[in-house]
Protein backbone atom coordinates (compact mmCIF):
# COMPACT_ATOMS: atom_id res chain seq x y z
CA UNK A 1 0.00 0.00 0.00
CA UNK A 2 1.52 3.36 -0.86
CA UNK A 3 1.31 6.65 0.65
CA UNK A 4 -1.56 7.46 -1.65
CA UNK A 5 -4.02 4.86 -0.63
CA UNK A 6 -4.20 5.18 2.98
CA UNK A 7 -6.69 7.59 4.18
CA UNK A 8 -5.85 10.34 6.95
CA UNK A 9 -7.15 11.05 10.09
CA UNK A 10 -7.63 14.54 10.98
CA UNK A 11 -7.34 14.90 14.82
CA UNK A 12 -6.88 18.45 15.28
CA UNK A 13 -10.65 20.02 15.43
CA UNK A 14 -9.33 23.45 15.71
CA UNK A 15 -9.09 23.86 11.97
CA UNK A 16 -12.88 23.92 11.53
CA UNK A 17 -14.88 26.76 11.44
CA UNK A 18 -18.12 25.97 13.71
CA UNK A 19 -19.48 29.52 14.04
CA UNK A 20 -22.54 30.51 11.86
CA UNK A 21 -22.95 33.57 9.86
CA UNK A 22 -26.25 34.73 10.46
CA UNK A 23 -26.01 37.86 8.24
CA UNK A 24 -25.69 35.16 5.01
CA UNK A 25 -28.65 32.92 7.12
CA UNK A 26 -30.48 35.80 7.45
CA UNK A 27 -29.67 36.68 3.29
CA UNK A 28 -30.86 32.96 1.93
CA UNK A 29 -33.65 33.10 3.62
CA UNK A 30 -34.82 36.13 2.35
CA UNK A 31 -34.03 34.98 -1.28
CA UNK A 32 -35.35 31.96 -0.88
CA UNK A 33 -38.74 33.58 -0.04
CA UNK A 34 -38.62 35.83 -3.01
CA UNK A 35 -37.93 32.91 -5.08
CA UNK A 36 -40.83 30.78 -3.16
CA UNK A 37 -43.36 34.25 -4.29
CA UNK A 38 -42.13 34.47 -7.91
CA UNK A 39 -43.17 31.10 -8.61
CA UNK A 40 -46.18 30.95 -11.17
CA UNK A 41 -49.36 29.59 -9.60
CA UNK A 42 -51.41 27.37 -11.67
CA UNK A 43 -54.52 27.80 -11.59
CA UNK A 44 -56.43 24.48 -13.42
CA UNK A 45 -59.75 25.47 -12.03
CA UNK A 46 -62.23 22.92 -14.08
CA UNK A 47 -65.74 22.53 -14.12
CA UNK A 48 -67.64 20.97 -11.37
CA UNK A 49 -69.60 18.04 -13.31
CA UNK A 50 -65.95 17.83 -15.44
CA UNK A 51 -64.20 16.75 -12.28
CA UNK A 52 -66.58 14.73 -11.32
CA UNK A 53 -66.56 12.65 -14.17
CA UNK A 54 -63.07 12.88 -14.03
CA UNK A 55 -62.77 11.55 -10.55
CA UNK A 56 -65.16 8.46 -11.83
CA UNK A 57 -63.07 7.35 -15.07
CA UNK A 58 -60.23 7.44 -12.73
CA UNK A 59 -57.86 9.71 -15.05
CA UNK A 60 -54.58 10.59 -12.72
CA UNK A 61 -53.48 14.11 -11.95
CA UNK A 62 -49.90 15.22 -11.52
CA UNK A 63 -50.90 17.91 -9.30
CA UNK A 64 -53.60 16.71 -7.09
CA UNK A 65 -55.83 19.24 -6.94
CA UNK A 66 -58.82 17.83 -8.50
CA UNK A 67 -60.80 16.69 -5.21
CA UNK A 68 -59.37 20.37 -3.44
CA UNK A 69 -61.17 21.88 -6.44
CA UNK A 70 -63.88 20.19 -6.40
CA UNK A 71 -64.47 20.77 -2.68
CA UNK A 72 -63.96 24.39 -3.78
CA UNK A 73 -66.47 24.64 -6.18
CA UNK A 74 -69.06 22.78 -4.19
CA UNK A 75 -68.38 24.76 -0.81
CA UNK A 76 -68.65 28.03 -3.19
CA UNK A 77 -72.51 26.65 -4.68
CA UNK A 78 -73.76 25.98 -0.94
CA UNK A 79 -72.37 29.62 0.46
CA UNK A 80 -73.58 31.31 -2.79
CA UNK A 81 -77.28 29.20 -1.91
CA UNK A 82 -76.62 30.57 1.60
CA UNK A 83 -76.74 34.45 0.38
CA UNK A 84 -79.30 33.69 -1.94
CA UNK A 85 -81.16 32.54 1.64
CA UNK A 86 -80.09 35.59 2.77
CA UNK A 87 -81.22 37.74 -0.10
CA UNK A 88 -85.22 36.51 0.37
CA UNK A 89 -84.83 37.10 3.88
CA UNK A 90 -84.30 40.57 3.20
CA UNK A 91 -87.36 40.54 0.54
CA UNK A 92 -89.42 38.95 3.18
CA UNK A 93 -88.59 41.14 6.16
CA UNK A 94 -89.35 44.24 3.83
CA UNK A 95 -92.46 42.61 2.86
CA UNK A 96 -93.66 41.52 6.13
CA UNK A 97 -92.87 45.18 7.32
CA UNK A 98 -94.79 46.51 4.66
CA UNK A 99 -97.58 44.67 4.62
CA UNK A 100 -97.68 42.70 7.81
CA UNK A 101 -97.59 45.34 10.49
CA UNK A 102 -100.66 46.16 12.48
CA UNK A 103 -100.27 49.59 11.57
CA UNK A 104 -103.86 50.83 13.38
CA UNK A 105 -101.90 50.07 17.28
CA UNK A 106 -100.07 52.47 19.36
CA UNK A 107 -96.69 54.49 17.75
CA UNK A 108 -94.60 53.08 19.78
CA UNK A 109 -95.59 49.48 19.13
CA UNK A 110 -95.38 50.09 15.52
CA UNK A 111 -92.06 52.03 16.30
CA UNK A 112 -90.92 48.73 17.87
CA UNK A 113 -92.14 46.23 15.17
CA UNK A 114 -90.37 48.97 12.71
CA UNK A 115 -86.75 48.61 14.37
CA UNK A 116 -87.08 45.16 15.01
CA UNK A 117 -87.44 44.46 11.35
CA UNK A 118 -84.72 46.58 10.12
CA UNK A 119 -82.90 44.89 12.26
CA UNK A 120 -83.31 41.67 11.24
CA UNK A 121 -83.02 43.07 7.20
CA UNK A 122 -79.83 44.56 8.31
CA UNK A 123 -78.60 41.40 10.00
CA UNK A 124 -79.97 38.98 7.01
CA UNK A 125 -78.52 41.58 4.34
CA UNK A 126 -75.15 41.53 6.44
CA UNK A 127 -74.78 37.89 6.16
CA UNK A 128 -75.75 37.27 2.63
CA UNK A 129 -72.68 39.38 1.66
CA UNK A 130 -70.65 38.35 3.89
CA UNK A 131 -71.42 34.33 3.24
CA UNK A 132 -71.30 35.73 -1.22
CA UNK A 133 -67.83 37.34 -0.03
CA UNK A 134 -66.90 33.81 1.00
CA UNK A 135 -67.83 32.03 -1.86
CA UNK A 136 -65.66 34.18 -4.02
CA UNK A 137 -62.34 34.35 -2.25
CA UNK A 138 -62.97 30.26 -2.15
CA UNK A 139 -63.86 30.29 -5.83
CA UNK A 140 -60.48 31.96 -6.20
CA UNK A 141 -58.57 30.02 -3.76
CA UNK A 142 -55.64 27.73 -5.07
CA UNK A 143 -54.47 26.50 -1.75
CA UNK A 144 -55.00 22.90 -1.49
CA UNK A 145 -54.43 22.25 2.34
CA UNK A 146 -56.63 25.75 2.97
CA UNK A 147 -59.35 24.06 1.25
CA UNK A 148 -58.89 20.96 2.37
CA UNK A 149 -59.49 22.40 5.93
CA UNK A 150 -61.77 24.27 5.80
CA UNK A 151 -64.02 21.91 4.29
CA UNK A 152 -63.14 19.63 7.29
CA UNK A 153 -63.91 22.77 9.70
CA UNK A 154 -67.36 22.97 8.04
CA UNK A 155 -68.15 19.43 8.54
CA UNK A 156 -66.97 19.30 12.26
CA UNK A 157 -69.31 22.58 12.26
CA UNK A 158 -72.14 21.20 10.70
CA UNK A 159 -71.91 17.72 13.00
CA UNK A 160 -72.14 20.07 16.08
CA UNK A 161 -75.02 21.22 15.00
CA UNK A 162 -76.62 18.27 14.34
CA UNK A 163 -75.27 17.20 17.90
CA UNK A 164 -76.46 20.12 19.61
CA UNK A 165 -80.35 19.59 17.73
CA UNK A 166 -80.53 15.81 18.88
CA UNK A 167 -79.28 17.13 22.61
CA UNK A 168 -81.99 19.40 22.59
CA UNK A 169 -84.71 17.54 21.32
CA UNK A 170 -84.16 14.69 23.13
CA UNK A 171 -84.16 17.28 26.24
CA UNK A 172 -87.33 18.92 25.55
Amino acid sequence: MGKKDRTTIVNNINELNLEIDYDKLAEAIVKAQKKSEEKPVSNNKIGFWKAVWLIIINKEEKTGTRTAALLASVMGKLFNGIALIGVLLCIGFICAAIFGLDWTGSASTIILQAVALIIMVVTAASLSLIFRGMANEINQENDRNYIMNLFFGLASLASLIVALVALFKEMG
